[in-house]
């Protein structure tokens, strides 16, 4: 069935992507509230790769398919094409073959838009080639860098990689040149990004993600107390989730409660947070 819908040509390829898109984990947490995250995103990221390995011959051949000689020019046919082709192209990576890695890096260099460019970015992210990843994320900063908006969208595509070291990946990009922790837009792609939307990188189980976040929420308060407010929603819920994890949250909750000086804002929502009584 899902090989069927990936090989039919008829469809709308937008809505074949929509179709084959598999349920992210926020969406399924949020149905199964309660259950152990990671056994959730193991469960998810190996039906997905052995979907992924099984297809990865078609995924490669409709890839190919997607590709067009003819110059850029925005149509919704061309839309939904950009689309297939690098849904594709993310599922070759999770695949784990190294031609995958090849093809982000060639994509990347050919491309004529930035669909195209941010597609190749956004896949290789999930890449086991450290060197190569880091090569084409290097590539694509050299040439935008002065691009802020398209760098928000470089960091954020990093801020949800699902490499094991994530995080640790997200503190050496808050050293780097194009982060400052006093713009607010740099901020929300990389922190609030990864915090918001990447599940099993932020709720790590040994709470390293939460500390992460209560020690930016800390600083970025003494200067931007409605940011902090904003970034702080991810603690917020913490009662929905395992008695592990309610643990640590609370704990960073009352840490940050503890602050002296904190804003109003801060201090009303972080006070609800931990008065508010079980869902």
């Amino acid at each position: 069935m899902y090989s069927n819908v990936l090989q039919n040509t008829e469809k709308c390829r937008a809505e074949q992507v929509e179709v084959l898109s598999f349920p992210s984990e926020r969406y399924l947490l949020e149905q199964f509230p309660g259950t152990d995250i990671h056994r959730l995103y193991e469960i998810r990221q190996g039906v997905l790769k052995q979907c992924a390995i099984h297809l990865y011959d078609i995924f490669e051949k409709v890839y190919h398919s997607c590709k067009t000689s003819v110059p850029y020019h925005y149509s919704l046919n061309d839309v939904s094409t950009r689309a297939l082709r690098n849904f594709c192209l993310m599922n070759l990576v999770y695949a784990g073959d190294t031609k995958a890695d090849l093809l982000c890096k060639k994509q990347l260099e050919e491309a004529d838009n930035m669909t195209d460019m941010m597609g190749a970015v956004s896949a290789v992210v999930h890449s086991n080639n450290i060197e190569l990843r880091a090569s084409v994320l290097d590539q694509f900063y050299q040439t935008w860098r002065h691009e802020p908006l398209v760098i928000d969208k470089w960091l954020s595509c990093q801020a949800i990689s699902t490499s094991e070291d994530v995080l640790q990946q997200v503190k050496a990009l808050c050293q780097h040149e194009a982060f400052d922790l006093y713009n607010p837009n740099r901020v929300r792609a990389l922190i609030g990004m990864f915090t918001s939307n990447n599940i099993v990188g932020f709720h790590a189980s040994n709470g390293e993600g939460y500390e992460f976040l209560a020690d930016k929420i800390i600083k970025i308060e003494q200067f931007n107390p409605h940011l902090a407010a904003r970034l702080c929603q991810p603690l917020l819920h913490w009662r929905r989730f395992d008695l592990t994890r309610q643990s640590l949250m609370k704990a960073q909750l009352e840490r940050i409660a503890e602050t002296q000086n904190l804003s109003l804002d801060l201090n009303e929502i972080v006070g609800r947070a931990l008065a508010v009584p079980v869902d």
